[in-house]
Formats: structure tokens, C-alpha cells, sequence
């Protein structure tokens, strides 16, 4: 019977998914002709801007008039009234539709299950639709990602009994977007399960969906538009050479060093728009005037681009005229979606690394001559290399490119750049809501940083006191029991004459014991592990740590520090690889950030932050917090290293987690480990009841401090709104999802 009801399930799945596919696909045709519509009318038929033709037929509309006149002076102001349209329709009715949406779906998948509004969709094919219509610097994967993962989000929550698939419909329905308006099914499938994460893990669970609905998505798109690829290559001969490798990384080092420029100027740009005091619907206007003005002088720059693009890979544009399209692409794209247009950054990327690839070949083939390699190989290289960097997922980005050009001739050069370009490019990511996901514990940060987030805190901080125990005297048929309600693997046993622990009690003993025919009456403590493995509660958490991973052990119990050996608590593993649903950054409030500290030792500088804490934390006095901080700076240092510190406090009856930060320039000595001065300080304010919370807030510290040029821009900094900025922008919390099978 439970086969049949699974095969059943199975099917229904299988349907799900291919009806998702078709959503998808449809979608994405409505999108592309949306856009083609809003192109050719607006741009062409007001401005006489002809050159953003879309290539390979999806063009399906001609204008009723012929050869416009070009009037490049209305392009600032098409392109200004597209922002501004788009803004009031974006902030109108769903702001998560703004930027560049395929980050919009990786947070939904690690912070919202899977959670997408269907408005989301519609609001950004619209949207997109619009900005990228009128003239704005943005690319297709984004907006078509963000509408199919929100169909299948949407679809999947019309089916309760099927919400525990919603992250992988959810996921299924982004590849399918992706595979079809780019014609690349197999791409679209390893995009979705390499995108999450930006350390070459892949959620495996995602894969039969995703190609799936790729597929189907794919064939509705096809009879459609046609299987032409999106991209014509000319003929070309080739043959790959080692040699060929010393200029092909060189294109690698330069397609990295170019992804990471494009990453610090779009995210640059995006800070300094969410710092202005406006409406915020008209940010996409002004970022819509500044592409258009950057058009009046250089006009590849401005619209999706695929006709320059098409030209580059033609042979067609200079080497001068590249160089600048670098350049000019980067603004315009940061201006456009940076500014909360709607947009995505793949086809600007893909359009920067060509004209980047070009710009390399031309000069290898200046200074070597007689080389055999095509200008059309450096473009095609350009392209791989520059978004395998920028968006760390190199294996999906060789195939969609592949796909999109049908040279699966280059496959190894291209394995080649990509796997060079993501190496030289990690630190640096356009998707800045990827997570690193590591199959160890300790693994998830180097052995320094574990250190520097972990032997901060003790085992009492991070210890449940909510727990189930046994005396020596409870039969092995109530420990059975208990185990069973519990759902617990191992339980404490208690000395009823003295209260202490005794030794700890494995469900498969108990379980063994019974099959084995034993009497259920027998009392546990004959098979009770003694002596047990314990820690203290004054331990610090790295070194319990430690112990967890080398007993193999979900458990440990902790006993008190005072000598009387009775059990205080438990220390789940689970504290350690628990997922949250929100990053830390929500508990810290601008105004609770400060950019000068006049504190000029420890204490003093303690005392600063509690009174400027006080005002989240009502009940409390900043005498009170300062009390328990100060408290507990007195059992170990919270000086992280690297200038950073976070001294930290539980108290009880606090609703939800506090954060303040100070800057202080001068610095601060704090005892640190590496003997630095302490510049940055983030005080933590948690419940009592949530033993795990400073754990993961003291993580997700340590992966935001530990990039040195972070730590710079949050000491360069002017205002607290920059600075907030800054840490929303980079923030990157370490995440354990507890999937650990399905996602490495």
C-alpha cells in the first residue's frame, strides 16, 4: 500500500514539475515579446535608436513607419521615464521585485522556504520588461528567474500537501526560466543547483525537477521563437594547443580582475543610491537619466545589448571601441539596476567579458601574429571567464554559454578560464546572498576563524537547560518510552541519592537489549555508559566543539562549574548548523550605530554602547546591560582578532536579539589574541531562553569581518547609513541547513 501511495506521489510530481515548465515557458515568451514590443516602439519608433535589435528571430514585429530619425537627446529622457514608471509600479506593489532578481530567489531558498509572492512575477516581468525596454542596461536571466521561480512557488502553495517540495519547484521553476529564454535546457538545470551557493556546492535534490521543467520549458519556448541558438557564431577552425593555455589565463586573471571591479562599482553604486533621502521610486529615474547621458556620448553602453554583442562575436568592433564597452557597460548597468530598476546582470556580464575577451585577444594577436587562435575564441572566453567570477559558478556558466552558441568545440579552454576565473575571483560575488556550505563543522570557517567565533563564547552560553532525563532506577521498557516521545538518541541518567550525573543512555542499547529478549523491567543503569563524556559549563564552545566531532555524538551533556558534578544542561550539536530564517543584520538599527567612540579603554567603551543599546531594549537600564556584559567580559575575551571584538550578554526577558555597533580609530586594547588594537565593536544583547543565538550571531560576525576590505570600508565610512549599508551588502551568514546530504 505505501508503494502505491508513493508511486502516486512520484507521478503527481512529475506533473507538477512539467506543468511548471510549461508556466515557465510561457512566461518567458510573454516576457520576450513584451520586451521586443516595448524596444522596438519606444526606442526605435520615438528615438530612433535602432541598434538594440534583438538577434536570432526574436524579433516577430515590424514598425509601421520606416528609417526613424535618430535623436539621441531623448534617450535621457525615455530612459528616465522608464525608471521613473518602474519604480512606481515596483514600490507600488512589490519591492522585492526590484534589482536583479536571480539574488531574490537565492534569499527566498535559505530565508523564506521557497516563499515567493506571485504578484513578485508579475510585477517583474512588468517591470524588467520596462526598464530594459526603455533603454536600460539589464539583462533577461534575472527578471525570467524571478518569474519562474515565483510561478512555481506560487503553484507549489496551492498544493498543501506538497509544500515540502515548495524550495525545489520553486528552484525547478527558475531553471525553467532560464532554459528557455536562453535556449539552454541543460544550463538552466545545473544553473539553479550551482547558484545557491558560492563554494561549488550543488543541491542535488533540485536536479530531476529542474531538468524537467527545462526541458519542457525549453520545447514551449522553441515552437515558439524556433531552435536557432541566441547567439550566431561564424565559421571558425580551431585546435586547441597547450600553449594556447598561457594567454587563455591571462584572459582568466583579467576576466576576474574585471568581474571583480563590476562587483565593487554595481554594489558601490547600489549603497550610494539606498543612502539617498528620496523617494524611492524615483531612484530608478535618476539611475534611468544617468544611463541615458553615459548613451548621449557612448550609445553600445546603453540597452540589453545583445546586437554589440552579436557584433563583437561578428569581428566587427574595434579594439578602442571594446575597451570603452568595458567601462561604459559597467556604469550603465550599475546606474540602471543598481538604482532599483528591475533587471538582471547576466546579459550585461556576458556582454562586459565578450568585449573584455576582445580586448585581450586583440592584443595577444597584436603581439603574437602568427597565433592560430580566432579573435571570436577571446570573445566567447571573455564571457565565460568574466561571469564564472562574478557569479562563482563556473560549471553552469561553461554550459549555458555552450548552449548559447553551440561551440561545444571549446569546451576544454572554456572549463579552463571558468575554473581559473572562479579561483582568482571567489572573494568577489555579484550574488551576494550565496551562502558557503560546508559538509564539517569546523570546515565552515578556517581553523582561525573557528577559533575566533567559537573559543569567544562558553559552553553555558550555548547550552540548552530544556532536556529529558532518567533516574537510575527507571525500567528499560520507560526509557523506550521516553525515547520514543522525545525523539532523542541518547538521555542523561541521574543518581537519584546525589543528583549528579551518572552516564548517558543510547536508544540503540535500550533497542538492542529488547530484541535480544531482555527483561523490560531492567533499570537503565545497567546500561548506563560510564563514566559519561561531559563538558563544563565554563568550557569554552570551540573545545566542546571539538569533543562533539571526535565522539561522534549529536549530545554532550555539561555539568556544572561548581564541583558538584550535577548536570546544568545540554549542548545539542544542532546549535552549531542551525539555520535561521532572518540574518543577525535585522537586530541592528542605524541608529544604534555610531561612527565615533570617545572611549579610550574597554570599559568605558562597554559602558558607551549600553546607553546607546538602552533604547532597544526596554525594560532594561544601560546600567543593567552593562552589568551583565561587563560580567561576562570578566570569564573571556570576546576580542575576536583583526581589530574586531563583540562583547555580548543573555538577559532574561528579552524579547528578540539587540545589536549596536562603534567605530573607534584610534582603537582599543581588548586583550585580543593577535595583539591588535580593537576598532570595531558590535555589542550582542540576546534572550536568555535562546541558548544558540549569540553562536550564530558571533558566526555570522566572523564571516562579515573576516574579508580585509570589508573591515576597511566599515572604518572608511562617513555616516551610520553607509556603514549599515555596507554590512546589508556584504553580509554573507555562515549557513547550515541541515540538508547536508541533499545540497553537497
Amino acid at each position: 500500500m505505501a508503494s502505491i501511495v508513493d508511486h502516486k506521489r512520484t507521478v503527481l510530481l512529475i506533473a507538477l514539475y512539467i506543468f511548471v515548465g510549461i508556466i515557465a515557458g510561457v512566461g518567458a515568451i510573454i516576457f520576450q515579446q513584451l520586451l521586443s514590443l516595448l524596444n522596438i516602439f519606444v526606442l526605435e519608433g520615438t528615438a530612433g535608436y535602432t541598434q538594440i535589435t534583438i538577434v536570432s528571430g526574436l524579433r516577430r514585429f515590424d514598425l509601421p513607419w520606416s528609417q526613424p530619425i535618430f535623436r539621441p537627446w531623448l534617450l535621457p529622457l525615455i530612459a528616465g521615464a522608464g525608471g521613473l514608471i518602474t519604480g512606481l509600479i515596483v514600490y507600488r506593489f512589490a519591492p522585492e521585485a526590484a534589482g536583479h532578481g536571480t539574488d531574490e530567489v537565492i534569499h527566498s531558498y535559505h530565508h523564506e522556504q521557497g516563499r515567493i509572492r506571485l504578484r513578485v512575477s508579475v510585477v517583474k516581468l512588468v517591470g524588467s520588461a520596462i526598464t530594459i525596454g526603455s533603454g536600460g542596461s539589464g539583462g533577461k536571466e534575472g527578471p525570467i528567474a524571478q518569474i519562474g521561480a515565483g510561478f512555481g512557488s506560487f503553484i507549489c502553495s496551492r498544493i498543501p500537501y506538497y509544500s515540502e517540495y515548495r524550495r525545489q519547484i520553486m528552484l525547478a521553476g527558475m531553471a525553467a526560466g532560464i532554459a528557455a529564454i536562453f535556449r539552454a535546457p541543460l544550463a538552466g538545470a545545473i544553473f539553479a543547483a550551482e547558484i545557491l551557493h558560492s563554494d561549488m556546492r550543488y543541491n542535488g535534490k533540485v536536479l530531476i525537477p529542474a531538468v524537467i521543467a527545462s526541458t519542457v520549458a525549453y520545447g514551449v519556448y522553441a515552437l515558439y521563437f524556433g531552435f536557432d541558438p541566441v547567439l550566431s557564431v561564424p565559421e571558425f577552425t580551431y585546435q586547441l594547443s597547450l600553449v594556447h593555455l598561457i594567454p587563455f589565463t591571462v584572459l582568466a586573471l583579467m576576466s576576474a580582475f574585471g568581474a571583480f571591479m563590476f562587483v565593487r562599482v554595481f554594489y558601490g553604486t547600489r549603497d550610494f543610491f539606498q543612502t539617498l533621502r528620496i523617494k524611492p521610486y524615483l531612484k530608478p529615474a535618476i539611475g534611468g537619466v544617468l544611463t541615458g547621458l553615459v548613451a548621449l556620448w557612448f550609445s553600445p553602453a546603453f540597452g540589453e545589448g545583445s546586437y554589440h554583442m552579436q557584433q563583437m562575436i561578428n569581428g566587427n568592433v574595434p579594439l578602442q571601441g571594446m575597451l570603452l564597452l568595458v567601462f561604459m557597460k559597467m556604469l550603465t548597468t550599475s546606474f540602471s539596476i543598481g538604482s532599483g530598476g528591475s533587471g538582471g546582470i547576466f546579459g550585461p556580464s556576458l556582454m562586459i567579458g565578450a568585449a573584455l575577451g576582445g580586448v585581450v585577444g586583440g592584443a595577444y594577436l597584436h603581439l603574437v601574429p602568427a597565433s592560430q587562435i580566432p579573435l571570436v575564441v577571446f570573445v566567447l572566453l571573455g564571457m565565460v571567464g568574466f561571469f564564472a567570477g562574478a557569479a562563482n559558478a563556473p560549471i553552469s556558466t561553461v554550459i549555458i554559454i555552450s548552449e548559447m552558441t553551440r561551440t561545444f568545440n571549446l569546451m576544454v579552454p572554456f572549463l579552463w578560464v571558468a575554473m581559473f576565473g572562479y579561483i582568482f575571483c571567489q572573494r568577489w560575488n555579484i550574488y551576494e546572498n550565496q551562502v558557503v556550505l560546508k559538509r564539517h563543522i569546523l570546515d565552515a570557517i578556517d581553523p582561525v576563524e573557528s577559533q575566533k567565533s567559537f573559543a569567544g563564547l562558553t559552553v553555558g552560553e550555548a547550552m540548552s537547560t530544556n532536556f529529558v532525563s532518567v533516574n537510575e532506577s527507571t525500567s528499560i521498557a520507560e526509557a523506550d518510552d521516553i525515547f520514543t516521545r522525545s525523539s532523542n538518541e541518547l538521555l542523561p541518567v541521574i543518581d537519584e541519592a546525589s543528583g549528579r550525573l551518572s552516564g548517558m543512555l543510547e536508544h540503540r542499547s535500550v533497542l538492542q537489549h529488547l530484541h535480544q529478549g531482555g527483561d523490560a523491567d531492567t533499570p537503565v543503569r545497567q546500561l548506563t555508559q560510564i563514566p559519561p563524556d561531559a563538558v563544563y559549563e565554563d568550557e569554552t564552545l570551540l573545545k566542546a566543539l571539538r569533543r562533539l566531532e571526535y565522539l561522534r555524538r549529536p549530545v554532550l551533556p555539561v555539568l556544572r562549574s561548581d564541583g558538584s558534578e550535577r548536570l546544568a544542561g545540554i549542548l545539542r550539536k544542532e546549535v552549531f548548523h542551525r539555520k535561521r530564517s532572518q540574518d543577525w543584520s535585522l537586530y541592528l538599527a542605524t541608529e544604534r550605530i555610531r561612527t565615533t567612540l570617545d572611549a579610550t579603554d574597554r570599559d568605558s567603551a562597554i559602558e558607551e554602547l549600553c546607553k546607546i543599546a538602552e533604547s532597544g531594549t526596554p525594560g532594561f537600564t544601560a546600567e543593567q546591560i552593562q552589568t551583565a556584559v561587563l560580567n561576562r567580559e570578566q570569564q573571556l575575551t570576546t576580542a575576536l582578532g583583526r581589530g574586531v571584538a563583540f562583547p555580548h550578554a543573555r538577559l532574561p526577558g528579552l524579547k528578540r536579539p539587540v545589536i549596536a555597533l562603534a567605530r573607534c580609530l584610534k582603537g582599543i586594547d581588548w586583550s585580543a589574541n593577535d595583539g591588535k588594537r580593537v576598532r570595531l565593536i558590535f555589542l550582542v544583547l540576546t534572550p536568555e531562553e535562546d541558548s544558540s543565538m549569540q553562536v550564530q550571531i558571533a558566526r555570522g560576525i566572523v564571516g562579515l569581518v573576516r574579508e580585509e576590505h570589508l573591515r576597511s570600508e566599515l572604518l572608511r565610512s562617513a555616516r551610520p547609513e553607509v556603514m549599515m549599508s555596507r554590512i546589508k551588502g556584504a553580509l554573507s551568514f555562515l549557513d547550515y541547513d541541515g540538508e547536508q546530504g541533499g545540497d553537497t
